[in-house]
């Protein structure tokens, strides 16, 4: 083993890899890198095709993935961290592994800057309590925010507790004019920009 590699194994009992031995009809080997482990997934859930066909960084686990990985939906940067609770390490290597960093898109509008909503974002937005009905321009911040008051006014449709990061609005209309089955919240502000119009 090299010094520098980290090498795991599953913890007694893992559902993870029930759930792998009985896809894959094989023994998984007793020790293994992190890499091995996720290309099997990864092979599986291309196999299975659980990735939202309109959003392809979400993956809308099958009924015995949910179980295995005990969540609904997930941000493929977000399957390491669901794997690893399954895994303990068996080398001494220190591990010093930060968080994957989401890649930000930089060119987003001014939170001060002037947009008006399609009809479609409107007749949405336009069911949340306090929604101003005779407003027509909003800044990029108030928009966000009405993304964000719609997402809590439909909680307990739109989150699986065990991931809040992730939003499964499938069965909302919000998800016929995203074109999405769900989102991770980093994307939240891409989906908004192809319904609005910057005006000043």
């Amino acid at each position: 083993m090299s010094e520098r590699t980290i090498y795991y194994r599953f913890r007694m009992g893992s559902s993870l890899r029930r759930y792998l031995e009985f896809q894959k009809k094989e023994h998984l080997n007793k020790i293994f890198t992190l890499t091995y482990l996720l290309d099997k997934i990864i092979l599986i859930i291309q196999k299975e095709n659980m990735f939202d066909p309109g959003n392809e960084n979400i993956i809308l686990c099958s009924k015995y993935l949910s179980h295995a990985l005990d969540v609904n939906a997930l941000h493929v940067f977000q399957l390491k961290e669901y794997v690893l609770k399954h895994l303990i390490i068996v080398n001494s290597a220190i591990i010093n592994e930060a968080k994957a960093l989401f890649v930000q898109n930089t060119n987003y509008p001014d939170k001060n800057c002037k947009c008006v909503l399609t009809f479609s974002l409107r007749s949405i937005f336009s069911v949340i309590p306090t929604f101003p009905q005779q407003q027509y321009e909003f800044t990029f911040k108030e928009v966000c925010d009405l993304l964000i008051l719609y997402i809590m006014f439909n909680r307990r449709r739109f989150v699986d507790i065990r991931n809040n990061e992730v939003f499964i609005i499938k069965d909302d209309p919000l998800s016929i004019l995203f074109k999405v089955k769900a989102f991770h919240k980093s994307q939240a502000k891409d989906l908004l920009l192809n319904h609005i119009s910057i005006i000043r």
